[in-house]
């Protein structure tokens, strides 16, 4: 029998409603390591929500492509392969290149 994969991970994100709570703490003039102690987020995660708010990036690699982008080539390609065109994945990714340079 295989063995389950424990991450050992240790950082977690931290509770959505603890950091708005710190927040408010350094909007009322707390400083941000004071606010760090009472919280127990780290400073700089406190920061990075101070400074950048709602507009932060999802982890991982960002996309080049929208979502409205992107379901429009799926359906293109819906469509090729529905009148029995097949596209290699060398021929998409030329495709798609076109596409980008276009914009």
């Amino acid at each position: 029998m295989p063995r389950k994969y424990v991450s050992t991970n240790k950082y977690s994100k931290p509770d959505p409603g603890k950091i708005q709570s710190a927040l408010q703490l350094i909007k009322d003039g707390v400083s941000l390591r004071k606010a760090n102690e009472k919280s127990d987020i780290h400073y700089s995660v406190l920061y990075r929500h101070l400074k950048k708010g709602d507009t932060l990036k999802k982890q991982g690699g960002q996309t080049v492509l929208s979502v409205e982008e992107e379901n429009l080539i799926v359906d293109r390609l819906q469509i090729c392969g529905d009148w029995g065109y097949p596209i290699e994945p060398v021929t998409l990714r030329l495709l798609v290149k076109e596409f980008l340079d276009r914009q």
